[in-house]
């Protein structure tokens, strides 16, 4: 059986029950609340200390698309254990952050679906890509912010090359996911109004 196989299964498996929609949507919240809290802690507090200014600047992972310029600003702003962290947090995204968001939408999605048709479709899985173009992102950073040199990293090809193909990531991670959104707020609203009956336990 395939990844995607597998991955199927256990979003049919999820979006049969209410009860497991349930625990989907509060491990999304805690993992959202600890995301954000271990960010605050010991990325953005400590990078504050060390650059001395009483603004935060925002990490590549909420904004829409940046340049090596910009990366390299931020990365001088967060300081040596600042960027060290942002690695580990970067990592907590990916091992748990990623796998919660993805089930949840995907579930969500294949539930709607299956209220107004009966059947799965593909769009069910868009935020499969989502998570790809993050994943990419993500691994982008960790190599910016484990290979940074003052001065030195913005003359480098390879760090460009990892800087561009980050922001490439980000962009298309932001168009996926607000799309998948949109997706599953119309598809609900149609699901209310003209669906069939599909029962969850």
């Amino acid at each position: 059986m395939s990844l995607l196989d597998t991955a199927a299964d256990i979003i049919s498996y999820c979006s049969a029950s209410t009860k497991r929609i349930g625990v989907l949507v509060l491990y999304e919240i805690i993992v959202s609340v600890a995301i954000n809290l271990i960010g605050y802690v010991y990325v953005d507090k400590v990078a504050l200390l060390h650059s001395n200014i009483t603004t935060p600047m925002l990490t590549p992972d909420v904004r829409f698309g940046y340049s090596p310029l910009e990366l390299d600003e931020l990365y001088l702003y967060m300081g040596p254990i600042a960027r060290r962290n942002y690695i580990y947090l970067e990592l907590f995204d990916i091992f748990q952050y990623m796998p919660a968001y993805v089930l949840l939408l995907s579930t969500l999605l294949t539930t709607a679906y299956m209220k107004l048709h009966g059947k799965v479709s593909l769009l069910a899985y868009l935020p499969f890509f989502t998570v790809i173009c993050d994943l990419i992102e993500n691994t982008s950073q960790i190599y910016t912010a484990y290979t940074f040199q003052e001065r030195i990293s913005l003359h480098d090809p390879t760090w460009l090359l990892a800087a561009y193909t980050g922001t490439t990531g980000n962009i298309l991670k932001w168009i996926t996911l607000i799309a998948s959104i949109v997706i599953l707020i119309i598809t609900s609203i149609r699901a209310a109004l003209y669906g069939k009956t599909y029962k969850n336990e």
